[in-house]
């Protein structure tokens, strides 16, 4: 019986908990580069704090995002500031999907615990910035379109739980 109220009081912590902010509803958008330069400007929002690193991982097909191994791009940036832009530049058009989490304890992957060790501990988003379930979102829902000579601002939300 225990079990059973604790298994319902984590869905509903995860149903209620992880739905979009309602103020935060800014959605990709090109900006206008006379370098005709195709490239992303990653913003983060929401960070909690400024402790550790901010792991990225740039995809551009949906079996990787899928199983998370095989980025595009995978890099790991050092966090100074609550509020960072990230910049890349000379990609290739294409679709693309991006994840990032708030690594604050610097090992590397994402901490859970909780209950069954199912609830990340750490500040995690995706591009589109989709409602968060039990699972991680699909490639569908994170991913948009980069043109060639394009430059889209992708804002993503830290979410913790």
């Amino acid at each position: 019986m225990k079990i059973n109220v604790c298994i319902l009081f984590l869905f509903f912590l995860l149903i209620f908990s992880c739905e979009k902010e309602e103020g935060f509803t800014t959605p990709i958008q090109e900006i206008l580069d006379e370098g005709n330069i195709t490239s992303l400007h990653v913003e983060i929002y929401n960070l909690d704090n400024s402790e550790g690193d901010l792991a990225i991982a740039i995809f551009n097909n949906s079996a990787s995002f899928d199983d998370g191994i095989d980025a595009y791009i995978d890099s790991v940036i050092p966090i100074n500031d609550i509020g960072l832009t990230l910049n890349f530049d000379n990609l290739p058009a294409g679709s693309y999907a991006i994840s990032v989490f708030h690594d604050e304890d610097q090992s590397g992957d994402i901490t859970f615990g909780g209950f069954l060790n199912l609830i990340p501990q750490e500040g995690f988003g995706f591009s589109n910035n989709p409602n968060i379930g039990m699972s991680q979102p699909s490639y569908s829902e994170c991913s948009f379109e980069l043109q060639a000579s394009q430059t889209l601002l992708v804002p993503i939300n830290i979410v913790y739980l």
